[in-house]
């Protein structure tokens, strides 16, 4: 079966394999977790402090990132400002897809859980 990509308008492949679609949606959905993430981030930085944009937003990449990089406007922010670095921080070590997974999750109240299964050699 080949999987047809709507943007390309023809089948995903890298080098001599085809990519599967279950692979390419999961690229595409933390992508767009992580860029929601940094626009949130970012935009809430320059909203409340009064530095330039260029290295608030900088700092929020870096924070998001978890690289420790800085163009030393962390020191410039007020408590607001680093409450945001430290839930970008936070958010960045956890990983945006698991932040929003779990905020999205359905209760799982009465199922119980099940153990993997696995065949058994026979020997």
């Amino acid at each position: 079966m080949v999987m047809w990509c709507g943007l390309w308008r023809r089948p995903l492949a890298w080098g001599y394999h085809q990519v599967g679609a279950a692979s390419v949606r999961q690229a595409l959905t933390i992508s767009l977790a992580f860029m929601m993430m940094l626009t949130l981030s970012a935009g809430s930085l320059v909203a409340t402090q009064s530095i330039a944009a260029k290295e608030l937003i900088f700092e929020a990449v870096s924070a998001l990132c978890t690289v420790g990089l800085s163009m030393g406007a962390t020191s410039h922010l007020d408590e607001v400002g680093k409450l945001i670095i430290i839930a970008t921080m936070f958010c960045g070590r956890v990983g945006p897809l698991a932040i929003f997974s779990l905020v999205c999750a359905q209760s799982d109240e009465g199922q119980r859980a099940e153990y993997p299964a696995e065949d058994l050699p026979l020997a």
